[in-house]
């Protein structure tokens, strides 16, 4: 905790008990003050303290004790056969790593109490003997369990991290791919609705639909399908489809409507993808909430979103979505130098499909392709 002193003697006043249990209590109060001052209050020293002591022309016993806030500092002699028993047990013995290691020592020593056994030269004391002790026992046993409490402390003031599927997510998330724009994009099956993205994955730089869309699984990028029966909305950049594609197992929207700040939440999809790349999980918490055009409150997360993550899902600690990836950085080196990482709240899909019949799964593994057909819901 401190650089620890070389030895040095000192004259024993007539109070010489009383004068060392306020100079051990000062030691240990300057030592954590200076190192560790955030463990102040879980480590001893502040409170009054209680100490025994007796010594002869060669040896000095002294027995510490934190007290009870109410109590007062006190100092009493150590019975004489108890001195006994203890001096002869550390004869030889000058570190509290020696002292503490004799089982007939170890008890004497523990969160709030230490003993001292130190060398006396005529009316003097090792007092540099007593601060290497003290120092190397508050080091020990008492730094242990302060770091631990604080620790606790930590623990129970953050979230509990979710366990997310990520193989059930990753199954999920699929590629989107304009070869006439040479422009990705991510879509996720959906639970009641069909597959969700992004509208502005759909569409070229001047806003126009783009009519050769593929979609593709990472697992089998060689397999291209058609996307169909689109239903989107500009404003809230938000689009789902159907594609005749395997019937891998839907992700669960959110059942609430409202995301709270610090939730945890994963930005999945395929940041600029490339053949052979697997779904990137991205974990963080929402750390803000944004208006957005559309008159919908968008999440902003810490969770680095990249060009190609567009249209993947905002998974919760449910393994549940809640919201769909919308805003990020163009290369994942970017991500901390833009705040605007935004997810749109998967509750926003009501707003211009929520009349529409629930879509059903396309069982079929390559069932006929139909052209496209995209359908444009203006407004809100």
């Amino acid at each position: 905790m401190v650089e620890q002193a070389d030895g040095d003697f000192w004259e024993l006043p007539k109070d010489w008990g009383y004068q060392l249990g306020s100079w051990a209590r000062r030691l240990m109060v300057e030592a954590i003050d200076g190192s560790l001052p955030e463990l102040k209050h879980d480590l001893p020293g502040r409170t009054p303290w209680r100490v025994l002591a007796r010594h002869d022309d060669t040896t000095l016993v002294l027995t510490w004790n934190a007290g009870s806030p109410s109590s007062v500092d006190s100092f009493g002699t150590l019975d004489e056969g108890e001195f006994q028993t203890i001096k002869s047990a550390a004869a030889g013995k000058t570190s509290y790593g020696e002292l503490r290691g004799s089982p007939a020592l170890v008890h004497r020593y523990g969160l709030d109490s230490f003993l001292w056994v130190g060398t006396v030269k005529g009316h003097s004391v090792d007092l540099g003997g007593l601060r290497r002790q003290l120092l190397d026992w508050l080091n020990d046993e008492p730094l242990t369990m302060a770091e631990k409490l604080n620790a606790e402390r930590v623990r129970r003031a953050l979230p509990e991290p979710p366990q997310y599927s990520v193989e059930a997510i990753s199954k999920a998330c699929w590629i989107l791919e304009s070869p006439s724009a040479s422009a990705q994009g991510t879509a996720f099956q959906l639970e009641g609705y069909g597959f969700v993205t992004c509208d502005h994955v759909l569409r070229d730089e001047k806003g126009e639909p783009l009519a050769d869309v593929e979609l593709f699984h990472s697992s089998e990028p060689s397999v291209k399908l058609t996307i169909k029966n689109v239903v989107a909305n500009k404003a809230l950049d938000l689009a789902v489809f159907q594609s005749d594609g395997p019937a891998f197992a839907p992700l669960r929207p959110m059942s609430l409507t409202e995301v709270p700040l610090q939730a945890h939440v994963a930005v999945c999809g395929f940041p600029n993808y490339r053949l052979g790349d697997t779904c990137t999980l991205s974990p963080g918490v929402v750390v803000a909430h944004r208006m957005a055009r559309g008159g919908v409150r968008r999440l902003l997360t810490n969770a680095g979103i990249v060009a190609g993550m567009s249209g993947g899902p905002a998974v919760g600690t449910a393994n549940e979505v809640v919201g769909v990836c919308v805003t990020g950085a163009p290369w994942m080196q970017g991500t901390r130098e833009t705040e605007d990482q935004a997810i749109v709240p998967i509750s926003a899909l009501d707003l211009f499909v929520g009349e529409l019949p629930r879509l059903r799964w396309l069982a079929p593994r390559h069932a006929q392709v139909v052209p496209s057909t995209t359908k444009e819901c203006r407004g809100v």
